[in-house]
């Protein structure tokens, strides 16, 4: 599109050595350049995860951009999408059009081997919003504001709350006006949720869409997800897509293209809104604070601030400090009660595992497997489990992977299989292994092959490590209080490490 004006917006701080003619823009727009929208950009943007502020500005720059006399329209196109063609026929149904949309499906289909993929969308949205279009109308700019004023505070990954990001709001359009057009031509935002929908072929090195040129790729999911997919199809679909040698021959092509471009000293920044000011890395549980408080954005109108003694980082800090003593009373007390409850069935466990030791093959699966039924027997696997999950924001992402990493390499959890019944987690770009044990445990999530109960149940001792070191917030000098487990007496810590043995063994 020779005659288009190029711009990317940028949510990050300006880099010092960005150059526009180098990078193909024609324009960069930056936070502060939305402050006619945003009162406080540095501060809205804190509210955010990376992909959460990616997806929210797109309103905000279409409106922008649509305030100028010579903007005719504007295309929205997420940098993950490649053209191969000049959108003729797009650009032209622009112009009888104020919205152009393209949905993550369109066909109709009994097929039950689709019904994955038509679950999908009820999660994330029916509309993929890696591509959309306003023609500079007066429906087009009352879109844009209407969009722009619902993102401004719920762009969010909140399932509870019905949404993901900004494509959920996006799914109500289509009640609101008329002139809206569905661009369902199989050329366009040609993705792995699509491609065993469409066939995609080659001739005379032009790819084609159920015979067509194609217009747009959109290469979703390649590089969040790395190896868990295979670029535009994935094992769910694999069964069912046409030439997959053509999908992989792309894939290949763009790996490439990626590897070329990261070779470029900007790239290798961090993102300059993931830590605050003194390098520490935002947790999600202070953004979700900061979003959640208007006092607390008027009192701290520049969050990532952590020079002064009132500071958001500060202030965070002091909570986590309160709220972990508050959950360590809470443990304790757990933790007295499970200490009781073995006392109390001490002797009886003893007996039952005496006999089926007789039993049992002399193998360290079947005897784990044993003592995990009897304390399951003892009614103390929810207790640990809750106490667990109470724990669970505070876990650093590196001390669960430490941990797991092995489970999963020995094949009691598929990562691959992970993301393609959880399309909400692919689409977040979280670690799947790690979204499964900070979160998916405890939402019913299989691991496979194993159910989420089970894989608890397996792996007890290893969530109770993790429960042993996760550093608490607490005063240096406290000590942990002192739990009677038998005849003797061990701090909360060591406890947690030998819950299982204690349970099994004579004290």
């Amino acid at each position: 599109m020779p005659d288009a004006h190029f711009v990317l917006s940028l949510t990050d701080e300006r880099p010092g050595m960005l150059n526009l003619e180098d990078e193909g823009f024609d324009e960069v727009l930056f936070l502060d350049d939305y402050a006619d929208y945003i009162q406080n950009p540095r501060g809205w943007a804190f509210g955010h995860t990376v992909m959460e502020l990616a997806t929210a500005v797109k309103p905000f720059t279409a409106s922008m951009l649509m305030e100028r006399a010579d903007c005719d329209a504007v295309m929205f196109f997420d940098p993950d999408c490649v053209l191969f063609g000049p959108m003729s026929d797009m650009r032209h149904q622009l112009t009888e059009s104020s919205v152009l949309l393209t949905p993550h499906a369109s066909l109709l289909h009994e097929n039950d081997d689709w019904l994955f993929f038509e679950k999908g969308p009820l999660k994330v949205g029916g509309f993929n919003l890696g591509f959309f279009a306003f023609q500079n109308t007066e429906t087009g700019r009352e879109v844009s504001s209407w969009w722009r004023y619902r993102l401004m505070d719920h762009c969010l990954i909140d399932p509870e709350q019905g949404l993901f990001t900004d494509q959920k709001w996006i799914d109500l359009l289509p009640n609101y006006i008329d002139d809206l057009k569905v661009m369902r031509e199989p050329v366009y935002n040609v993705a792995r949720w699509n491609t065993f929908q469409r066939k995609i072929s080659k001739k005379d090195g032009v790819y084609l869409a159920d015979g067509n040129p194609v217009q747009f790729i959109h290469f979703s999911g390649f590089y969040k997800i790395g190896p868990y997919v295979k670029g535009l199809y994935d094992k769910t679909s694999e069964p069912l897509v046409e030439n997959k040698d053509i999908l992989e021959e792309l894939s290949l092509w763009y790996s490439e293209a990626l590897a070329g471009s990261r070779s470029h000293p900007i790239y290798e920044l961090p993102w300059q809104f993931g830590s605050y000011k003194n390098g520490e890395a935002i947790v999600d549980a202070d953004r979700r604070r900061y979003k959640a408080s208007k006092e607390l954005q008027r009192r701290y109108p520049d969050p990532f601030a952590t020079d002064s003694f009132d500071s958001f980082w500060l202030y965070c800090r002091k909570l986590d400090r309160v709220e972990a003593e508050t959950r360590l009373s809470k443990s304790d007390r757990m933790f007295n009660i499970v200490a009781r409850g073995v006392q109390t069935n001490n002797s009886i466990l003893r007996t039952q595992i005496e006999a089926l030791e007789k039993q049992l093959v002399n193998t360290t699966a079947d005897l784990n497997n044993s003592r995990t039924a009897e304390m399951l027997h003892s009614g103390t696997i929810d207790r640990i489990k809750a106490s667990i999950k109470d724990v669970m924001p505070w876990v650093q992402k590196k001390l669960i992977l430490e941990l797991f990493s092995p489970v999963a390499e020995s094949g009691n959890f598929d990562a691959q299989a992970y993301l393609e019944t959880n399309l909400d987690v692919a689409e977040s770009g979280v670690d799947p292994l790690e979204h499964f044990i900070r979160d998916g445990i405890f939402e019913d999530r299989n691991s496979h092959p194993m159910s989420a109960d089970m894989f608890f149940e397996c792996h007890i001792d290893l969530f109770i490590q993790l429960l042993s070191k996760t550093p608490q917030p607490i005063d240096s000098k406290s000590k942990f209080p002192n739990i009677s487990v038998g005849s003797g007496t061990k701090k909360r810590n060591a406890f947690g490490r030998s819950i299982l043995r204690s349970m099994v063994r004579k004290t």
